[in-house]
């Protein structure tokens, strides 16, 4: 137990374990994802109770699925480098950036709509 929390092992999709090197302190990842998830599981409950998925409920969902799945993939710590393996940090970055973004303006104009 000890050797791994030294050695900063952890899966990017736990939503209660951050990097070391996160971009500000790490309760901003874990307190993200948790806040996703409760968005997530509150806008199905809402979205079960009104009999529909359109509105509030489905909304609420997109929110939190964002919220959880843009510290798990990561800005140079997440899932995203996991995936990319030992490459150049400017390429996980990038990569990082790519998918974040592209990821945020999906997700802004399923909000939108």
């Amino acid at each position: 137990m000890v050797s791994s929390a030294a050695n900063n092992d952890g899966s990017p999709w736990n939503p209660l374990w951050a990097h070391d090197e996160t971009l500000g302190p790490n309760i901003l990842p874990v307190g993200l994802k948790c806040a996703g998830l409760a968005g997530l599981f509150a806008g199905g409950v809402y979205a079960a109770g009104s009999r529909q998925i359109k509105g509030l409920g489905g909304k609420m969902m997109v929110a939190g699925t964002a919220a959880y799945l843009h510290p798990s993939l990561g800005f140079g710590h997440g899932q995203i480098a996991n995936w990319m393996g030992d490459r150049a940090m400017w390429k996980i970055y990038g990569t990082s950036l790519l998918a974040n973004g592209i990821g945020a303006a999906v997700f802004y104009k399923i909000l939108k709509a």
